[in-house]
């Protein structure tokens, strides 16, 4: 059991840290970071630019949310304990997202609602029964969402942790 909980807790931990440093490889062609440096260039005299022309900044603003809308598949894992997950994003507006879930052997089909944001970072809220949920948040990769998740009012297992891996297909 222990084993079991090791090997989900290594794969989580490569899927949420690892996918950024092989879209750095791939981007970038090393796992470094992109960097540019601005210098100040001399105008046609010979002299530096004067400061007052400031070239056009980029707007501080936050990136827009990643559509998300689809059937995902994968596996949750509630305690020790694997269940096959299905995961149908039905609706996105802007951040927020809704849908329906299920957990073979877990939850039948029960709804969820939740965020993504620009960084593609995740929350959900996924009901089970009665006041029952799973509260979890996560990271979206490339066709892959990854989260840690804990039982909320739900009696005999209020605060177990797990977490769930999803593709999209």
């Amino acid at each position: 059991m222990i084993r079991k909980q090791s090997i989900t807790i290594v794969t989580i931990l490569l899927a949420v840290f690892g996918i950024g440093r092989v879209r750095a490889l791939v981007a970038n062609g090393h796992l470094g970071c992109a960097v540019a440096i601005a210098q100040e260039a001399p105008d046609d005299t010979g002299s530096d630019v004067d400061s007052d022309d400031d070239a056009a900044t980029e707007p501080d603003s936050k990136p827009p949310p990643p559509s998300v809308i689809g059937d995902w598949d994968g596996v949750l894992y509630n305690g020790a304990n694997p269940y096959p997950m299905q995961l149908d994003i039905t609706k996105q507006k802007g951040t927020k997202i809704s849908g329906t879930w299920n957990a073979s052997g877990y939850v039948g089909e029960a709804s969820f609602k939740g965020t993504v944001n620009g960084n593609d970072v995740m929350t959900f809220d996924m009901k089970v029964s009665g006041s029952c949920h799973l509260a979890g948040a996560g990271m979206l990769g490339d066709a892959t969402i990854t989260a840690m998740t804990k039982d909320e009012s739900c009696k005999g297992e209020k605060g177990t942790t797990g977490s769930f891996v999803v593709y999209m297909f």
